[in-house]
């Protein structure tokens, strides 16, 4: 029996929460879908993005590995703490103990300190 073609789309898992290590560039997903040409999975694969339903998350080691997406996404007509957030998540993880509550310093961010890390999602 033949299965008829269809569009395949990607099914996120339940947790909310994304990690956020060293430097992290925060991009909201509903940015992506209306501002991003090709859309969220362009993105994700371009960047090796790690996302939720409400947000997309490149870490990176330094800052400057983030500023070519920066300046990408500004191209495409993104607006710095609308639709995107950078901050470095390490010193606020480990300033913390697991689980405490984290202010990444967006009003539309929360987190919780994991580790070294930082655990955000959309408020």
């Amino acid at each position: 029996m033949l299965m008829p073609k269809t569009k395949l789309r990607v099914v996120f898992r339940n947790n909310r929460y994304i990690s956020c290590v060293f430097h992290s560039l925060v991009v909201k997903m509903s940015a992506l879908e209306k501002k991003f040409e090709g859309g969220p999975s362009r993105y994700l694969k371009e960047y090796i993005a790690t996302c939720n339903r409400d947000l997309a998350v490149v870490n990176a080691m330094g800052k400057q590995d983030l500023w070519p997406i920066v300046e990408d996404l500004d191209k495409s007509g993104f607006i710095p703490r609308e639709d995107t957030f950078m901050f470095h998540a390490t010193p606020l993880g480990l300033l913390r103990h697991n689980g405490q509550k984290v202010n990444p310093g967006i009003d539309w961010l929360t987190g919780r300190a994991d580790g070294i890390a930082v655990l955000i999602r959309l408020k």
